[in-house]
């Protein structure tokens, strides 16, 4: 009876990876499609999720040795070890089932939380930048999808800035900036989102003045594309719907009103300068 187990186990992890088999067919065309034709929404992205997140090759060739190769040892083994070798495969069996679940998830299209996912805890690299890029690159994204992109991207570049590393925020924003015009204008409009870069604009102010050294260039030219992107803001709002321009004014200057208080008097200064600009944007265009 005892070797019932053993085989049972080898039978279950032998049919995870008969199961695995036709969605893996499907990962790779996909992957290929993907490949083949870089401009199409969200491509690259995609690529870097179904590797990472969905299609873990190497996690899956561990789940199936942790399955399977324990269960070699069986005759050998004491009734302790034993434990320990149906523990292993089990713990196999759950992780291969969650691939597996995750894979079917993938081809039916659910896509959008492993994408999520994806941008909240990439590894602040090059892949990071071309994820990015591969979102603002999207014409039809979603409004409320768009909303949780715009969070957590600010969210980052906002970490990356205080973690000091002024070259990877610089490719996010210039990635946003190229692409800005794709944006709802709802979104850019909010109070939250004008918020969020206007603490941006002072944390690199800071930053820029308290680590002039090596990186000094890079924080110079940060700090002049975020200024790039919060003097388009009106005109972009105001092209796709002047309403929204003078509630985006208001947003903006509640918010810099707020931030006046804790500041010092050289970032006041360039603020102004901002809002100055805004409002000339309006006079211009109204």
């Amino acid at each position: 009876q005892t070797d019932i187990l053993p085989s049972s186990l080898q039978t279950i992890g032998l049919a995870l990876l008969g199961i695995l088999v036709p969605f893996a067919i499907a990962i790779l065309t996909d992957f290929y499609s993907k490949s083949n034709n870089p401009g199409s929404e969200f491509s690259q992205l995609d690529l870097l999720v179904m590797l990472d997140r969905v299609f873990k090759v190497k996690n899956i060739t561990f789940y199936t040795l942790l399955i399977l190769v324990p269960i070699l040892f069986w005759e050998i083994s004491d009734n302790l070890f034993r434990i320990l070798i149906t523990l292993a495969s089990i713990v196999g069996i759950s992780l291969m089932i969650k691939t597996i679940i995750d894979v079917y998830r993938w081809t039916k299209g659910e896509k959008w939380p492993y994408r999520l996912d994806y941008l909240k805890n990439c590894e602040e690299s090059e892949d990071l930048s071309n994820a990015w890029n591969s979102v603002w690159q999207a014409s039809q994204i979603p409004v409320n999808k768009e909303a949780e992109l715009l969070e957590i991207f600010l969210s980052r570049v906002e970490n990356l800035v205080k973690k000091g590393k002024p070259q990877i925020a610089y490719g996010l924003i210039l990635s946003f900036s190229r692409y800005i015009e794709n944006r709802s204008p709802i979104l850019l409009a909010r109070d939250i989102t004008v918020d969020k870069f206007l603490r941006l604009r002072i944390d690199i102010y800071k930053m820029k003045n308290r680590k002039k050294q090596r990186d000094s260039w890079y924080w110079e030219i940060l700090e002049e594309q975020l200024i790039n992107i919060l003097k388009k803001l009106p005109e972009i709002i105001l092209h796709k719907d002047k309403q929204l321009l003078y509630a985006y004014l208001k947003n903006f200057t509640e918010t810099v009103t707020k931030h006046l208080k804790v500041v010092e008097e050289s970032v006041v200064a360039a603020t102004f300068s901002l809002i100055i600009h805004h409002y000339c944007s309006c006079l211009l265009y109204t």
